[in-house]
């Protein structure tokens, strides 16, 4: 690792290029739309707002309003067309963005940490904190399988059984 003494060197100027001013909590999830024109945020104040970071002055398109609770996590389609949002209210929604109406509500058991649409289509997925336990459930229980086996193979049945 180098350790850079010289303030001059190696550093580069950032500057505010967006101001984007409309949430009245935390953002806690942003995410570029794929054709790379809008901006869309989620976060404590429940909503998600679609912004034109690239219009002057900067424009907010769209409040996206349903959630009860934190927005977590959001994810755009291929064309840009829908958002889904996951939330700590224990649900998934997909939204039309052009008429700022949700289309689709999933109730789910648990937090929903992150979504995201499949590139290939406009399916989507998501990840709650019942899928991570059973992920770590099912991979012991193969580990044990593989253990058990592994003794079975290399031990003799009269040393297993002592």
């Amino acid at each position: 690792m180098t350790l850079i003494t010289d303030p001059s060197k190696n550093l580069r100027n950032f500057a505010i290029k967006s101001d984007l001013r409309g949430h009245t909590g935390a953002v806690y999830t942003c995410q570029w739309s794929r054709c790379g024109k809008y901006l869309a945020s989620g976060g404590f104040d429940k909503t998600i707002r679609i912004w034109d970071p690239f219009s002057v002055p900067n424009k907010e398109l769209q409040t996206l309003v349903g959630h009860s609770l934190n927005i977590s996590d959001i994810d755009w389609t291929l064309d840009s067309t829908e958002i889904v949002s996951g939330s700590y209210d224990q649900t998934a929604k997909t939204w039309d963005v052009e008429a700022g109406k949700m289309k689709l509500s999933f109730g789910l058991e648990g937090f929903v940490q992150c979504v995201s649409f499949n590139p290939k289509s406009k399916s989507y997925r998501y990840l709650y904190w019942q899928i991570l336990i059973l992920f770590w459930l099912v991979l012991l229980e193969i580990c044990y399988m593989l253990l058990t086996s592994v003794i079975h193979l290399y031990l003799p049945q009269s040393r297993i059984h002592q």
